[in-house]
């Protein structure tokens, strides 16, 4: 294994890498092109996640930009400790470099190069530069296993790798963020709205389902598709210098057209109508936030259903929760999962199943701010935040209609 991988970066620059496509996409301080055959996936705090479907060869393979840093210490020594930032912030994972860093100049570039193990099952081709006064570094995850699978892995991040870090242009050199400078709009304020939609579910039935779409404008040229985790309160100059939230963006007005630009680069057009807008699947009205300080009384519930495909297993998947809030400030709740099967033979007869399920209670305190309901968990754990406004008579919490009842 140790010849291999040494063979394997040795392979790595003796080859230029092959050029990526023209989509270009933004993540943090780096603006890079989109390799053929790749997509965006999800962005985290600390990393945007490259993937593709349908490979013939390494289909885990997934690339990782991690999030820029500043220009402080040896560049081997920020790829060092930086790695553990790409393990996948839901699981329990840690991080092993097979060997230090190597410095590495080509074309007038210096890079660090290292491969790490990720726990027992993955590792990582680890490729770091110097931007300006910042740091970058990309990374490719690959599934462990014989030389054929690390061989598969070298061969992508050279063909594929390599052409993606030659295309990254740097912010802090001088690049213009694919999103436009914000420039004051007549829009401010929560817009929403929803839709159906229809889903094909386990059963193979369709059914409908509702998509709601909250829309937050500040009158500086800003915009956030979702829930912003400061709610309305005007973002921070520092997160949009180098944005990682590929949700914010900037917009413009033009006519009866509302043009939007996100972070990442992606566009979206949204069409005026005295004080409605519509996105081609809904229409958002304007909505009224709660004061600041204010408290509610009443309750949200929600439940949710779907069965397997009939004939052959029985049973399906639900969860449901239940929510009281108080006017003294505190809220209490629980919620719940659960799945059940049974299989049966071609006689129908049942031939086994299983059923599982959980329950939770919670509850704490709560706080109303910046168009937010901020509940407090009394288990100490983390503030989880929804949007709170009113739709006519209605008060709103994320989709869910507040019962007075």
């Amino acid at each position: 294994m140790v010849r291999l991988k040494c063979l394997a970066i040795a392979a790595l620059f003796a080859l230029p890498g092959s050029l990526a496509s023209a989509e270009r996409y933004q993540y943090s301080n780096s603006i890079y092109e989109l390799p053929k055959g790749w997509g965006v996936y999800r962005a985290t705090e600390a990393y945007q996640l490259l993937g593709r479907s349908g490979a013939t060869s390494c289909e885990q393979c997934d690339f990782l930009i991690a999030r820029s840093a500043p220009a402080k210490g040896e560049l081997t020594d920020f790829l060092a400790q930086n790695a553990p930032h790409l393990l996948d912030p839901g699981k329990d994972e840690t991080l092993t470099l097979l060997e230090p860093p190597k410095l590495i100049k080509d074309g007038g570039w210096t890079y660090a190069f290292a491969m790490a193990r990720v726990s027992d099952d993955d590792f990582l081709f680890l490729l770091a530069t110097k931007a300006g006064d910042r740091y970058e570094m990309i990374a490719l995850r690959a599934p462990s296993g014989n030389q054929a699978t690390v061989k598969e892995a070298a061969e992508i991040f050279q063909s594929t790798g390599l052409g993606l870090a030659s295309s990254m242009r740097y912010v802090s050199e001088g690049a213009v963020p694919l999103m436009p400078p914000a420039t004051p709009g007549r829009l401010d304020g929560l817009w929403s709205g929803t839709s159906m939609n229809s889903v094909l579910g386990l059963d193979g039935m369709l059914r409908m389902e509702a998509s709601t779409r909250h829309l937050v404008f500040w009158g500086n040229g800003y915009f956030y598709d979702g829930t912003p985790p400061d709610g309305l309160a005007l973002p921070a100059p520092a997160t949009l210098r180098e944005p990682i939230d590929t949700r914010i963006g900037t917009y413009r007005i033009s006519g009866d057209k509302l043009d939007l630009t996100f972070a990442d680069g992606t566009t979206g057009q949204l069409t005026l109508n005295q004080n409605t807008m519509a996105d081609g699947s809904r229409t958002l009205y304007p909505m009224k936030l709660l004061p600041d300080g204010s408290t509610i009384s009443g309750s949200i519930s929600d439940f949710y259903f779907m069965g397997f495909t009939p004939g052959t297993i029985g049973g399906g998947v639900s969860s449901s929760s239940f929510f009281a809030y108080k006017k003294d400030g505190t809220y209490s709740g629980s919620s719940s999962g659960g799945a059940s099967a049974t299989f049966t033979n071609g006689s129908g007869d049942t031939t086994g199943g299983f059923a599982s399920g959980s329950q939770a209670k919670r509850g704490g305190t709560y706080e109303i701010r910046d168009g937010l309901l901020i509940s407090h968990p009394a288990d100490g754990s983390a503030a989880i935040k929804a949007l709170i406004y009113k739709n006519g008579d209605s008060i709103y919490i994320g989709d869910s209609a507040l019962s007075t009842d």
